[in-house]
């Protein structure tokens, strides 16, 4: 039984170009705010310092400009592969529509929060939480109008996880009237949960079931699949009830879901890292694009890791002060692990294999599309991951946390020497990478675009070689691999080094422990090292 393919190159005959309309028209039309919001992230985060809430503003400009928009297209995009259907071109404006509808509701959720104007962010809220109900009954009904749909579970996991976004906006809302604490804390860690673990994080798990394979050039069997998608179910409901217990002050409550939580996602990640076992043996005769694969599974695993530290972090407040609940500030540690570890890495990981896909033009000019989106995968996957794993080391403030950290950096750096330069060395280092991906996204559609309807040559026959044996090409794939990899590595340690002595010399480091700076894609994070709650 075939895989659950997404509209591929190979559908397309090779020497038939684009048309000017249909799906690929609709694509460049629909994700032009995507780019426009990661144009405008950019220069946000190059200004951050002189625009007032810029903390929220880069989390909301990446949570709800870029993530929820891309899972507004890709979502629709999804669904017609996944159910076999193909709208009519009547639809599309209506599909617009909706997106431009989130667009203006993210505007002026922006517009009301810098001022401080309460009423403003409400209205926002609701221009935000329309386009995703519109979005969820627009899915519900190609759901319903499907003939034999095997995949619809993925659908539904879309359509359950935008429901929930009312939610999440409802609670920002009230968020923007500033109340105090415990409820300042509850509120903005019932937001994370339901936006977060519930809309961005059950998408992502139902569409990796479907997309992991197809990135892998392997297959998933539909019945593995329906099986894992019962975890899906358990991840809405664990979402809702941990909600509930953050709401509530309820530690335990609050726990016990969110290992239902954990528990419900592994459920599904088991199936996925199966599939991976599946695609690692198989033999290639054209090596996997590496980037979408590296910068998925990346940010994935910090999507596992955060969680279970928002479970310790959530479990190990039971004995401090206001109620057992979180405070803000307690869970403004997970936003830069959160969002520049699994939404930025996730979102980029998938729109460098799905742009050239989608763009058309024959199996030469996607492949083209897919190589120039993976140019030096490896470096820019070390290199981001590791200096974010310093940055969330560092604010952690633990013995272990701080022994990571010299493990990381191979015994070069300490904790105690990351001051506030080498925070912000590393950050440009980091933004570096990010920017590098509209630049190459840029190539890729000039390189497609030249490859457009050219057939692809016919790879010579060769004598047999045994399964075991390595092609000069993979010696040269594990060659260059290796190099990105020890240049990543090499990067982050001497900057790292640059800045700590720095650091030293203008005696700019942390008082015992690290102190707030700036993160890499998110701005200025919070001051771990604050004094205890019991003071």
């Amino acid at each position: 039984m075939s895989e659950p393919s997404l509209p591929a190159a190979p559908s397309h005959g090779p020497s038939r170009p684009a048309a000017p309309t249909g799906r690929s028209s609709w694509h460049r039309r629909a994700s032009r705010p995507v780019s426009l919001w990661m144009l405008a992230l950019i220069v946000v985060v190059l200004v951050h310092q002189w625009i007032p809430q810029s903390r929220w503003l880069l989390v909301h400009m990446v949570t709800l400009g870029l993530i929820t928009t891309s899972i507004m297209v890709w979502g629709q995009h999804f669904t017609e592969a996944l159910l076999k259907t193909r709208l009519g071109e009547e639809s599309r404006p209506r599909q617009l529509a909706r997106i431009r509808l989130l667009t203006a509701g993210v505007v002026v959720t922006i517009l009301g929060m810098l001022p401080s104007w309460p009423w403003v962010v409400v209205l926002g809220a609701l221009l935000v939480s329309a386009a995703l109900v519109w979005y969820a009954a627009a899915l519900g009904a190609q759901v319903k109008a499907a003939l034999a749909p095997r995949f619809e579970f993925t659908v539904k996991a879309y359509i359950g996880a935008a429901c929930l976004i009312p939610v999440g906006a409802t609670l920002g809302a009230v968020m923007a009237f500033s109340p105090g604490e415990p409820w300042q804390g509850r509120l903005l860690l019932a937001h994370q949960l339901v936006n977060v673990l519930g809309f961005v994080g059950i998408t992502v798990t139902g569409t990796l079931l479907t997309l992991w394979p197809t990135v892998l050039r392997t297959r998933i069997e539909p019945h593995a699949a329906r099986r894992s998608a019962g975890g899906l179910l358990g991840m809405l409901l664990s979402v809702l009830g941990a909600t509930a217990g953050a709401m509530l002050g309820s530690r335990l409550l609050g726990c016990a879901f969110l290992l239902a939580y954990l528990g419900s996602f592994t459920w599904v990640a088991v199936t996925l890292l199966r599939v991976s076992a599946r695609a690692a043996r198989q033999e290639r005769r054209v090596p996997l694009p590496l980037f979408p694969v590296l910068s998925i599974a990346s940010g994935v695993t910090w999507f596992a890791v955060t969680v279970v530290g928002l479970l310790v972090m959530w479990w190990r407040s039971a004995d401090e002060q206001l109620a057992s609940s979180l405070v803000a500030a307690d869970i403004q540690q997970l936003t830069v692990p959160l969002v520049a570890g699994f939404l930025l890495q996730v979102l980029l990981g998938a729109m460098s294999h799905l742009l050239p896909v989608t763009m058309g033009g024959g199996p030469r000019s996607t492949k083209a599309g897919l190589e120039m989106m993976s140019r030096f995968a490896v470096l820019r996957t070390v290199t981001f991951n590791l200096a974010l794993a310093l940055f969330v080391l560092s604010g952690i403030g633990s013995a272990t946390s701080g022994a990571l950290f010299a493990g990381l950096t191979l015994g070069t750096a300490d904790v105690a020497d990351f001051g506030s330069l080498a925070r912000v060395l590393l950050s440009l280092l980091a933004f570096a990478v990010l920017g590098s991906f509209p630049v190459l996204m840029g190539l890729a559609i000039r390189a497609s675009i030249r490859h457009r309807g050219m057939v692809p040559p016919v790879p010579a026959q060769t004598a047999a070689t045994p399964a075991t044996a390595t092609t000069p090409r993979a010696e040269a794939m594990d060659r260059r691999a290796l190099t990105g990899a020890l240049l990543g590595l090499g990067s982050v340690l001497g900057v790292t080094a640059l800045g700590s002595a720095l650091d030293r010399a203008q005696g700019s480091l942390p008082g015992g422990a690290a102190s707030g700076g700036t993160g890499p894609a998110c701005g200025a994070v919070s001051p771990p090292g604050r004094p205890p709650r019991s003071r």
